[in-house]
């Protein structure tokens, strides 16, 4: 299955909403009139504002939930200390990450957690704890969801999304990522294999 281009569209239309950029923005939504001059549509555009309803709304939804701390019961260990510190190798706590991306979903009506881990390990668990070798929390928007297929118990057995990266010239470039219950790859525009692997996890990890 794939994201149509209108639903596409309704999230860029969301995501603006929400910011005010685009249609929202420096009056681009306003459209010339048949017999309007140029100068004058330009005046009525640098005059026009935009009410923001949606970032309250959506704030209000989201926020009085992470008031406080979320309170979990777990045997702490040195690992899931940094985890819960770090979660997404950013520096961003487990409890701002979840509010980030409870906003989000309650923005579009979903947001896809991926549970990734690092390529090479340090040779100790201190090691391993030092340098942040651990697994991480990595969000995708569900604009940037490419793909997915379902099992006949409506679980994800393959998900699909590209990601935007900066390339060796210090520009972007855009790159697709694969996983099943069983491996994952990672493709370049050209739908090339650039790296691959296998993990012992069983299911799909979003």
């Amino acid at each position: 299955m794939y994201i149509s281009s209108e639903q596409k569209y309704a999230y860029k239309l969301l995501h603006d909403a929400y910011y005010g950029s685009g249609l929202f923005s420096l009056g681009r939504g306003l459209k010339q009139h048949p017999r309007e001059s140029l100068d004058n549509y330009n005046f009525r555009k640098m005059l026009s504002s935009y009410s923001n309803h949606i970032a309250p709304i959506v704030n209000a939804n989201v926020d009085p939930i992470f008031n406080d701390e979320i309170r979990r019961e777990y045997n702490s260990t040195a690992k899931f200390d940094v985890f819960l510190k770090n979660a997404d190798r950013l520096g961003t706590s487990l409890q701002e990450y979840i509010q980030q991306q409870a906003l989000i979903a309650k923005l579009y009506g979903v947001v896809y957690v991926i549970v990734n881990n690092v390529a090479e390990f340090g040779a100790s668990v201190a090691d391993n704890v030092k340098d942040r070798r651990l697994p991480y929390l990595l969000s995708v928007e569900p604009a940037d969801v490419t793909g997915w297929k379902l099992d006949n118990e409506g679980r994800i057995i393959r998900f699909e999304y590209k990601e935007s990266i900066i390339d060796d010239n210090g520009g972007t470039k855009i790159i697709y990522h694969e996983w099943t219950d069983t491996d994952w790859k990672i493709r370049d525009k050209g739908k090339g294999v650039i790296a691959e692997g296998e993990h012992n996890l069983g299911r799909v990890p979003v």
